[in-house]
């Protein structure tokens, strides 16, 4: 749980930096009720679930003890997701720019066809 709570707790701080960044906070509604989790928490939540591959709403809800219905969690996930899926490509890009140049790859085989026919598939014939 100690690591599972480190890696909310560094999604947070990234999906804040960008919040901050592209000035969302300008989109917020000013008027009528204040939302029961804020926006930050709520994407923060969306990538959390899928980066751990938590499969349901009320798996993630169980997890944490959320002052808010899980109606209010699911509801705001869903209604918030185009920004999630927006800072998770600014976050996917961000890494991207600082990877490594060397990359690993999988050598393993992958079997398209049986051994006994793969001299008569033309699909690979001019290759080596």
């Amino acid at each position: 749980m100690k690591l599972s709570l480190h890696i909310y707790n560094n999604l947070k701080r990234k999906v804040k930096f960008l919040y901050d960044k592209l000035k969302l906070f300008k989109r917020e509604k000013t008027k009528g009720r204040k939302l029961a989790i804020k926006i930050i928490d709520i994407i923060s939540l969306a990538l959390y679930q899928h980066r751990l591959g938590i499969n349901t709403k009320k798996n993630l809800y169980e997890l944490f003890n959320l002052k808010c219905s899980y109606k209010t969690l699911s509801e705001n996930l869903n209604r918030f997701s185009e920004l999630s899926i927006l800072m998770l490509t600014l976050i996917i890009k961000a890494h991207r720019s600082n990877s490594h140049l060397i990359k690993h790859s999988d050598s393993t085989d992958i079997p398209v066809c049986l051994n006994k026919n793969a001299k008569q598939h033309k699909t690979m014939s001019k290759v080596g």
